[in-house]
């Protein structure tokens, strides 16, 4: 043996000792702090469904390793005031170490509050509204005191992120906001978050237009000694935040809504933009034209990159022999819908497709956090608690419409049967999604309101009662048709197929002796100009695009991507032209721009708003050009397809068959983006 000297020995321990304390290093603590108001001191706040809130989002944090009463702090109701919201930062900020993953959840109302030190420009803090805060200034009474102001909230969100690091990481997401009201025509109420006025001064005066964030991200010259920080909040600050109802009906903050359905979605190494991305897509798929806003450090990887990628297994807690259920928890925010077919497989089985499943059993009741499922046959306590519980078939026949019909006299009474006729629609007498009523002018024309919009007004020109019932039962047909694309989703690891929006730089070639316009396609450019300080892809018309897809899965995959526009017209853009479905595979790891693989470009056009693209990735190729393209019943029905796919998604635009819509839900999997398209700027 050759000799080694001493200080060698020592530096090769210590070299094995650092590698191994790093390769064995503890995980970061997660930890949480989720305020929630549901009920105020005064009866001038309306009521929230903050309570709700809470539970969706606690149990999403705990499906990623958010655990125990010491770790998520939880502040409701009258425990929520100012003064208490302030002790809790303080004991917050003292039980904080180096390291930790934090994330802040406030589930309340928001106002703007008179500013008091000068910083704001239009003279107006933004605020959140504490149990005890009034929503009113009294000249030499009240004039914001126990509202929490931003400023406040900043400077705690400063000491937190000194506390705990660079190595840590804060996330903060802001269900609220200080712009709102809650009514919407004359009888019926529609929940949101926030005042229609501040606390201010009568006479301020106050921009006509306000838009932004809570302003919560602040750059710092010392920010590389700081904890890396992202706010996601609810709405743009001229918006009203809307409660939502989820799928049984309960109401529930949009944001928080959103937040957890894609906590239970993450992806390795997903960053807080693409994060942010998805939310965008939850709440579109609920509220149509709210605008989630997003700030700070959005490169980074979710949660510091300590997340804990989407499984599409789960277990059961609880077997009930006698009845042969099972209780999960997984519910509606994981995709188990009534009528769902579910398979039990051991627990080492990593590819359903290899082996036969140990019994089947269809999901009977469901929440959003938890279902119950009757098996098809008697198996043991701990075969049933220690399988691997995978989604066979997704059902969707539960997704239907639910409309109010407040017409009297006959007319009324012929809507009503006309629309319960139709199986995606479910008559109500409250919670609706639809409202069918006559206005208050002195004609009393019949009007349907959504929860946001006016979606149609009889005219002179409709107002004929068979004109008008046609036109009526078509719009709600076409609601839940549209509907029922925005809220599909499917989560499939083997099968992740994304894409980014890809601008392009095009000359247009203008030649009055030509009839057809030519273009110049001079290259792509940055996506970044297009992102506005609120983290939205924001496009004008006129602009050009392409898509570039991307295989993160371990299978191929064939794709198809859809439009929803604005005015909820819905369109199939791959596949297209002449190409057939065969020709858009993508193999795994595998990228590629459609415009350098297939020439393939996209302008955008009015109608401006939200437009939503939503990619489809299947194991087997889909084309949905022939069903979209039929606009009656009767021809689409003659269309037949040997996919399960085309099968389900022509069932929905057929009232006769809604009820049968299912679809094997390992094949597919859904990925989807919101932009927003604005006119050009010299109509502006």
């Amino acid at each position: 043996m050759l000799p080694v000297s001493l200080p060698y020995c020592l530096c090769l321990l210590s070299v094995f000792f650092w590698e191994y304390t790093h390769a064995h290093a503890a995980p970061p603590r997660k930890r949480a702090l989720l305020v929630g108001i549901g009920q105020y001191a005064s009866p001038e706040w309306p009521p929230l469904s903050a309570s709700y809130d809470i539970q969706l989002v606690k149990k999403a944090l705990q499906g990623q390793g958010f655990e125990g009463e010491h770790n998520v702090r939880v502040l409701q109701d009258q425990q929520a005031t100012k003064q208490g919201m302030l002790q809790m930062f303080q004991q917050f900020l003292q039980e904080s170490r180096q390291g930790d993953i934090v994330v802040l959840h406030f589930s309340v109302h928001g106002q703007q509050v008179l500013d008091r030190n000068g910083d704001e420009v239009d003279g107006l803090d933004e605020a959140l509204v504490p149990y005890d805060a009034p929503n009113q200034f009294i000249t030499k009474e009240y004039q914001g005191e126990k509202h929490l102001l931003d400023d406040e909230i900043g400077n705690f969100l400063l000491q937190l992120r000194g506390q705990i690091g660079p190595s840590g990481d804060i996330l903060v997401v802001m269900d609220a906001c200080h712009s709102g009201t809650n009514t919407r025509g004359e009888t019926t109420v529609v929940h949101s978050r926030g005042a229609e006025f501040p606390i201010a001064p009568p006479g301020l005066n106050q921009p006509e237009e306000m838009t932004g964030t809570f302003g919560l991200y602040q750059e710092d010259v010392h920010a590389e000694k700081l904890a890396p920080l992202v706010v996601i909040s609810g709405t743009d600050a001229g918006e009203r935040n809307y409660e939502t109802m989820d799928e049984n009906g309960n109401f529930v903050g949009t944001l928080s809504y959103a937040f957890s359905k894609v906590m239970q979605q993450l992806y390795k190494d997903m960053t807080y933009q693409q994060f942010f991305e998805q939310i965008q897509v939850a709440v579109n798929a609920k509220v149509k034209g709210q605008h989630p806003q997003l700030e700070g450090q959005a490169n980074r990887v979710v949660l510091g990159g300590h997340l804990i990628p989407y499984q599409p297994s789960f277990t059961a807690d609880h077997w009930n022999i006698q009845k042969r259920e099972l209780h999960v928890r997984a519910g509606t925010l994981y995709g188990f819908l009534e009528g769902s077919t579910v398979g039990l497989y051991p627990a080492s089985v990593s590819d359903i497709g290899q082996q036969p499943a140990l019994c089947e059993g269809v999901v009977t009741t469901a929440s959003l956090l938890d279902c119950t499922v009757q098996l098809n046959k008697e198996i043991s306590e701990e075969v049933a608690l220690s399988s691997k519980i995978m989604m066979h078939r997704q059902y969707f026949g539960a997704m239907k419409i639910a409309v109010k019909v407040e017409v009297a006299g006959t007319l009324g009474q012929t809507l009503r049967d006309q629309l319960s006729a139709l199986a995606e629609v479910m008559l109500v007498g409250e919670k609706e999604d639809i409202l069918i009523k006559r206005d208050s002018s002195p004609q009393g024309s019949l009007v349907i309101l959504s929860r946001q919009d006016t979606l149609f007004q009889t005219t002179a020109e409709n107002a004929k009662p068979a004109t008008t019932l046609q036109a009526i039962t078509n719009l709600v047909q076409q609601v839940a048709y549209v509907r029922f694309f925005r809220q599909l989703s499917f989560t499939n690891p083997d099968r992740q197929v994304i894409f980014s929006i890809q601008p392009y730089q095009v000359k247009t070639l203008t030649n009055n002796k030509e009839e057809v316009m030519r273009f110049d396609i001079q290259g792509p450019v940055s996506l970044t100009q297009y992102r506005n300080s609120a983290g939205e892809i924001t496009f004008r018309d006129g602009d050009f695009f392409t898509f570039i897809i991307t295989n993160k899965g371990t299978q191929p995959a064939y794709y198809t991507i859809l439009d929803i526009r604005p005015n909820d017209e819905l369109d199939v853009l791959i596949p297209y032209g002449n190409y057939t479905p065969q020709a858009f595979l993508i193999q795994p790891g595998e990228t590629l721009d459609l415009y350098q693989q297939y020439h393939i470009i996209y302008q955008f056009a009015p109608p401006y708003g939200q437009e939503v693209f939503k990619l489809i990735a299947t194991d087997t190729p889909l084309d949905l050009r022939p069903i979209l393209s039929m606009t009656d019943p009767a021809t689409r029905a003659a269309f037949s397809s040997a996919n399960p796919w085309e099968m389900l998604l022509d069932h929905t635009a057929q009232s006769e068959h809604v009820s049968n819509g299912s679809v094997p839900a390992p094949s597919a999997h859904i990925y989807s983006q919101v932009i927003q398209v604005n006119a050009p700027k010299e109509d502006e």
